[in-house]
């Protein structure tokens, strides 16, 4: 008899398509690298005694002076460059750059931005040296051999005026006087400056002590510098230590 061929039944095969997962691996994230924080060196200074100061000029006498007697009536009182920071202390503040505690080895000297107690917005530049003592000192017992005032500050995109600390200078130039006030008080400057807005006036000795003025055209003086050079130092005014 015939033999039926046998049929085999094959098994469909249903094909996939594998789909490539990607993982990311797991990073921990790292923390910003906090800023180092730079401070001065500071330690504790000897305990010393503020020299003392005096003055036999008035308001009168600066009012009669010549620009190169380096003094200046100032937040209401004489002051006759060098003079000590301690005659400051009432109205303005150190910075925390230079705060109370900082101490100045022996003729050397740093430059602080003291602040307006009655408008931080206000400053006043100064050279503050150690000089009169043969030992570090606390910087509130320095003395002051350069002092810059600018009776602006800027409020956005203008300056502002401020009458808060007034100052008075040899022959009575003051905040608003012209440029002509101040070159009919001390005559031709050194150095003259002509800006857009401004003129600036230097007057120097032959010892580079020296006062700059800024004047603005349409406001008068608004700044003033002064600086004495180490000429001036020591036993000449009693900073004998």
């Amino acid at each position: 008899s015939e033999t039926e061929p046998q049929v085999t039944e094959t098994e469909p095969v249903i094909e996939t398509t594998e789909t490539e997962v990607t993982v990311e691996p797991t990073v921990e994230s790292t923390p910003e690298p906090t800023a180092e924080v730079h401070t001065k060196p500071t330690v504790e200074p000897p305990v010393v005694e503020p020299l003392e100061y005096s003055t036999d000029y008035t308001l009168d006498d600066v009012i009669n002076a010549n620009w190169d007697d380096f003094v200046v009536y100032f937040d209401g009182q004489v002051l006759e460059l060098p003079f000590p920071y301690y005659l400051l202390a009432d109205r303005w503040d150190l910075s925390e750059e230079c705060p109370a505690g900082y101490y100045i080895n022996v003729e050397q000297y740093v430059i602080d931005r003291l602040i307006s107690k009655e408008d931080d917005t206000l400053y006043l530049w100064v050279e503050l040296y150690n000089i009169g003592y043969d030992l570090p000192i606390d910087v509130v017992n320095a003395i002051i051999t350069y002092m810059e005032y600018d009776s602006r500050h800027i409020d956005g995109d203008k300056y502002i005026h401020s009458e808060l600390h007034e100052f008075t200078l040899p022959k009575g130039i003051t905040l608003g006087s012209t440029v002509d006030d101040v070159i009919n008080a001390y005559g031709e400057p050194t150095n003259r400056t002509d800006n857009k807005e401004s003129v600036i006036l230097e007057y120097k000795d032959d010892e580079y002590n020296s006062l700059t003025i800024t004047c603005e055209l349409d406001e008068g003086v608004v700044s003033f510098e002064y600086r004495v050079s180490h000429y001036y130092w020591g036993e000449e005014y009693g900073y004998e230590g």
